[in-house]
């Protein structure tokens, strides 16, 4: 049995991620995946992506990762105006050609990494929505491809992020699972989320399999502190969300 850290939406939360790595060291984890979204929203945006490039070993593109690639048009584009510099060209040139999704076997499951929906970053799948909503997660799309490009294959196991709450759920003969929010949970509880997965990796015969839900308490003092000496922009809202997650 091999165990995968999967993290998801730090959002240049660098003492959360210090922590979570702290945690899946502890804990003997040698694998970790990332879902996206480095950056957006927090103070130390190229320390961030710094991290993720030299702990994880898959990296997704999420829609802060693309999004803070663009160029601004105005002075409404503030996290453009604000992140650019910090970044650099090489890390958003990075960000920018981030891979949309990785598939794998899994304790004989077929499994797909998303940030948020095969339809795009920006499509936002809730933990509320309809069944029917939710098996769309399983569906392949031109950005996804066929599963592991084996032809009409779809995955029967979807783990994204994007949404900031953490959950497994069975859908039928599927499971999906939700990574949570290393940086900016939103589920009422203010403490840096991942998940472990554990099974037998890249193995086609069906064998045992679990996850489970990390949540990891980090000084949030600090990191509200960095940005406002940093000058970050939209302090209010940030402050507002790292306190109370939601």
């Amino acid at each position: 049995m091999e165990r995968i850290a999967v993290i998801s939406d730090i959002h240049a939360n660098l003492a959360a991620l210090k922590a979570v790595w702290t945690d899946i060291k502890r804990r003997g984890i040698g694998r970790i995946f990332c879902l996206g979204d480095l950056v957006g929203k927090g103070p130390y945006p190229a320390e961030a992506v710094d991290e993720i490039r030299e702990h994880c070993e898959v990296v997704l593109q999420g829609n802060w990762d693309h999004k803070i690639t663009l160029t601004p048009e105005n002075e409404e584009w503030v996290w453009q105006l604000w992140t650019q510099p910090l970044l650099g060209q090489e890390r958003l040139d990075y960000l920018r050609n981030l891979p949309f999704c990785y598939d794998f076997y899994w304790s004989g499951r077929k499994v797909r990494l998303l940030h948020a929906s095969p339809t795009s970053v920006y499509d936002r799948v809730r933990l509320k929505t309809s069944m029917t909503e939710k098996l769309t997660l399983f569906e392949n799309t031109p950005l996804t491809g066929d599963w592991l490009g084996i032809s009409e294959e779809k995955p029967d196991c979807v783990v994204y992020g994007d949404i900031h709450m953490a959950y497994v759920m069975p859908l039928e003969d599927m499971f999906v699972v939700n990574a949570g929010s290393v940086g900016l949970p939103l589920d009422d509880i203010p403490l840096a989320g991942y998940v472990i997965m554990e099974g037998a990796l890249h193995q086609q015969s069906p064998a045992p399999f679990s996850v489970q839900i990390v949540r990891v308490p980090y000084d949030r003092e600090e990191v509200l502190q960095d940005a406002a000496a940093r000058g970050m922009p939209r302090l209010e809202k940030f402050t507002r969300d790292i306190t109370r997650a939601r």
